[in-house]
């Protein structure tokens, strides 16, 4: 590959980066279609490059903290499948 096709990849990805940023404060429909961009060109990379090897060894490494993230997603999948309202119940629960 030539430098300067990775220069543009490059700076493609800065620029993503820089929208998804300013756009945080802001979940508008830019900061969304910025995340799964950003999402994709990942996955694109992986492919490309055929570096799964990397990604393998940073999820190995780090196995608790993604254990952690994926019990607090399951637990939001669950409580919106279920309806419960943390605010609703406390609400209540001061009553």
């Amino acid at each position: 590959m030539h430098k300067i096709d990775y220069l543009k990849k490059y700076n493609l990805f800065n620029t993503v980066l820089a929208l998804w940023i300013v756009f945080l404060p802001l979940k508008s429909a830019i900061y969304q279609a910025t995340t799964v961009l950003m999402i994709f060109m990942f996955i694109y990379h992986v492919r490309a490059f055929k570096n799964i090897e990397r990604v393998t060894s940073l999820l190995k490494q780090y196995k608790d903290i993604l254990l952690a993230f994926m019990l607090i997603v399951f637990s939001m999948i669950l409580s919106s499948v279920l309806g419960v309202n943390l605010a609703d119940s406390l609400s209540q629960t001061m009553k």
